[in-house]
């Protein structure tokens, strides 16, 4: 699959039993795994329930997240091939579009996620969780 690499997330530092759980250190509960393990189980959703009534621009706007290079952080791809700018890195008319674009298509993920949220269904209630997440986000790099 082509892509990008848009950005890196770190992942939270938790403290337990024996300690903090270090990045990197597999089977810990609460650790780096089970961070990445709940952001993919969001995106799984939120991508499962972007097929249903948004343009597909809108769709491909949820980055998917895996591990990271250092096992400290999240790596989050996009399935579109060529090169990933950042909205702050353009100017005059190319910014304008990209703002209004990402806009767009935040709105569209945010209504999704808005008629999700009242079905009694819990998992269309938490893919209108992780729907909501992936609108704010995407509306915050929008307004740059």
């Amino acid at each position: 699959m082509a892509g990008q690499i848009l950005t890196y997330a770190a992942l939270p530092a938790r403290r337990g039993p024996e300690g903090p759980y270090r990045p990197g250190v597999p089977g810990r509960p609460g650790g780096p795994e089970d961070a990445l393990a709940s952001a993919a189980a969001a995106w799984r959703l939120a991508a499962g329930a972007a097929g249903r009534g948004i343009s597909p621009e809108a769709a491909l706007s949820l980055a998917e997240p895996r591990a990271g290079r250092s096992g400290a952080e999240i790596a989050w791809h996009t399935p579109l091939a060529g090169p990933a700018r950042e909205i702050a890195a353009l100017s005059g008319r190319a910014r304008v579009d990209a703002e209004k674009a990402a806009s767009r298509r935040a709105s569209e993920l945010a209504a999704l996620a808005a008629r999700l949220s009242g079905s009694p269904d819990p998992s269309a209630k938490a893919a209108a969780k992780a729907l909501s997440r992936f609108a704010s986000a995407l509306a915050a790099g929008a307004a740059g």
